[in-house]
């Protein structure tokens, strides 16, 4: 945190108001990990089979400072899945904004495994599966 004061004439009036705003935004602000690297965000199914199951986990770590009585809301996007899925494929975003709206950040959304040694049976339900 920095504090700048400007117009303050003596030595002793910028040190307090200084300290001021330091401790204001000491008292009143805290820095929060919103989500950690690797942190498990759910599962997705490739033509909603469970032999096609994706186990996704975010790719990065997102800090964001707010105020303490604030609250953070998120959204998730994800794309179509297709065979085959890599582990580390990009399959969406996780975005966080304040309950105002303004956006604080987004971390991608990865595949955790690979789904690309499937059966003869799975190939041909995905062939059937709309």
């Amino acid at each position: 945190m920095i504090g700048v004061v400007l117009g303050a004439n003596h030595k002793e009036k910028r040190t307090s108001a200084s300290l001021s705003i330091l401790r204001y935004g000491k008292e009143n602000f805290t820095t929060k990990k919103v989500i950690k690297k690797d942190q498990l965000i759910g599962k997705k199914y490739i033509k909603g089979l469970e032999e096609l199951e994706v186990t996704l986990k975010s790719e990065d770590e997102l800090y964001a400072t707010l105020k303490n009585t604030e609250n953070l809301k998120s959204q998730i996007t994800l794309k179509e899945l297709t065979y085959p899925v890599k582990k580390g494929d990009t399959i969406g975003v996780i975005k966080y904004f304040t309950e105002d709206g303004q956006v604080i950040g987004n971390v991608d959304i990865i595949s955790a495994n690979d789904v690309d040694n499937i059966s003869l049976i799975t190939k041909i339900k995905m062939i059937f599966t709309d």
